[in-house]
């Protein structure tokens, strides 16, 4: 997830990284694993079924931002699920510097107790005060 405070400049390419290390991604569904063998049957990006073997494998499935229809929080909230969202968010806190000091403009809200929300609360002071002072 995309806490950080500086947002700007960052790369979410990964595959110079990987091609530097010499791991083979590949974008993708599996559809089956033979542990044993070591083989994967997969479904492109572009809908091509084929086989793939491997010494190691690695399965990141990702995770899934909750949206609950709660009232008010798709004008009010803000999520750093991806880098678009993280960029609102820092412009949005960026704006907070021109507005009048105020309880309401000082505080921030984080709803979710996983690991990004933890993060995200724990950044947040120290985000705060660089841009308000």
């Amino acid at each position: 997830r995309l806490y950080e405070a500086t947002i700007a400049g960052m790369d979410p390419d990964l595959i110079p990284l990987f091609n530097a290390t010499g791991v083979i991604y590949v974008k993708g569904s599996v559809t089956s694993i033979d542990a044993d063998a070591h083989r994967l049957e997969i479904v492109d990006e572009h809908g091509v079924q084929s086989t793939l073997t491997y010494d190691k494998f690695v399965l990141a499935t990702g995770s899934c931002l909750s949206r609950p229809s709660v009232s008010g929080l798709s004008e009010h909230a803000f999520d750093v699920d991806q880098i678009e969202g993280a960029k609102k968010l820092e412009a949005h806190l960026a704006s907070l510097a021109s507005r009048p000091d105020s309880n309401a403009r000082n505080t921030v809200v984080v709803a979710g107790g996983g690991f990004t929300g933890i993060e995200a609360a724990a950044e947040m002071p120290s985000r705060l005060r660089d841009i308000l002072g």
